[in-house]
């Protein structure tokens, strides 16, 4: 059987996640949403009292990643987004969980003959030799506009003009930060994921299909 490596990038709140999970569902391979490592790791140091400039001491809960349930709401909230994105400048951050990255690619591959990644290097850092790379965007406005309604079920005091500019921020801090910054492979496809989801999963599904 031909091994699936797939590898999806794109900024915050685009939509990655349930294209993943959709696509994990579809061909019945492991995904990985990798930006919830570094939610799990900044959501564990902030259980334990850790600020976000010790790197080391965080760095001592990476083994405690696999505890969490990675889709728990609990990592999802925007104080811990924020940490996340924090540490995630970090090099020895970076080169931690890179690590776990890279074991569940290949674990996976070996087990189940396939592998989805999601994140913001995928294409780039983690898995360059993807036969499929997708990059998925989205305008902004709609990004929060989505992230909005969905944070103002357990906040109806939310502002959209501040999820707004938190996607700004972050859309320019991950576009140029230093190490592995979120950039288009060259050989990605780029997927508007402004459409509904049914519509986006039988677009990537042909395109991997007519070349697997």
């Amino acid at each position: 059987m031909k091994k699936l490596l797939i590898a999806i990038d794109g900024p915050s709140s685009s939509g990655k996640s349930t294209i993943a999970k959709n696509l994990s569902n579809f061909y019945q391979i492991p995904y990985l949403n990798t930006g919830s490592l570094y939610r799990a790791l900044a959501f564990l140091a902030h259980d334990n009292g850790l600020k976000s400039e010790e790197i080391d001491n965080i760095i001592k809960l990476t083994d405690q990643i696999s505890n969490l349930d990675l889709d728990s709401e609990n990592l999802h909230n925007e104080k811990i987004g924020k940490l996340a994105s924090k540490i995630a400048t970090d090099p020895k951050i970076r080169k931690a969980l890179f690590d776990l990255q890279i074991n569940f690619k290949k674990n996976s591959l070996k087990q189940y003959h396939g592998a989805i990644l999601e994140g913001r290097d995928m294409g780039t850092v983690i898995c360059p030799e993807a036969e499929f790379k997708f990059f998925i965007e989205v305008d902004v406005k709609i990004r929060a506009k989505r992230r909005f309604e969905q944070l103002q079920k357990s906040n109806p005091n939310i502002k959209y003009e501040d999820v707004l500019e938190d996607l700004e921020k972050r859309d320019y801090n991950d576009k140029n930060r230093k190490i592995a910054p979120l950039i288009k492979a060259d050989d990605a496809i780029i997927i508007d994921n402004s459409k509904k989801p049914n519509i986006i999963l039988e677009q990537i599904t042909k395109i991997i299909n007519e070349q697997n």
